[in-house]
């Protein structure tokens, strides 16, 4: 029994002690776990990089089709805008040109195109006097003889008319 309990006691003593034992963690051990902590922290901004990467590689290549067609389009505008300026240059010679021609034009017929503005006022009177006869139901007079200075007006714009045809042609 004595053995017994000296097995018992050694027992009880080694499992006591094994028990109080502290649990030494050196600083290999801390640095190993360190290194570790490290190295999946490295891993995991690895796989943030890749992702980031390939977003970028993607995103880089949509911003390099947007700016080539922004390029693209700006020579498009670019050439338009030449385009409206050449346009804008002959609407300019133009405007002159037809300023210089109603200059010409003006000075030209401008006496016969007022003789023929009072020819035509004048007529148009001569129908508004026969078109108001024959609304108040007098009977205009067509054969009453008229002195040839009343006539002038019709024959200055016959001959403006005329003249005019000819000049143009």
């Amino acid at each position: 029994m004595r053995k017994t309990i000296l097995t018992f006691n050694l027992l009880l003593l080694t499992f006591l002690r094994l028990y109080s034992q502290e649990i030494k963690i050196s600083d290999t051990d801390i640095a190993l776990m360190k290194l570790e902590k490290s190295i999946t922290e490295t891993q995991n901004s690895i796989s943030e990089i890749k992702e980031t990467v390939k977003s970028s590689g993607d995103t880089s290549s949509i911003l390099t089709e947007k700016i080539t067609k922004l390029e693209e389009e700006t020579a498009v505008l670019k050439k338009s805008l030449e385009e409206m300026s050449a346009l804008r240059r002959q609407i300019a010679g133009l405007e002159k040109s037809q300023k210089d021609t109603e200059a010409e034009f003006q000075k030209k017929f401008g006496s016969k195109i007022k003789a023929n503005d009072d020819a035509i006022e004048i007529i148009l009177s001569d129908i508004y006097r026969l078109r108001e006869d024959i609304i108040s139901g007098r009977k205009p007079v067509v054969s009453v003889k008229k002195p040839f200075k009343e006539y002038i007006p019709y024959i200055a714009l016959g001959v403006s008319v005329i003249s005019l045809v000819v000049a143009v042609h």
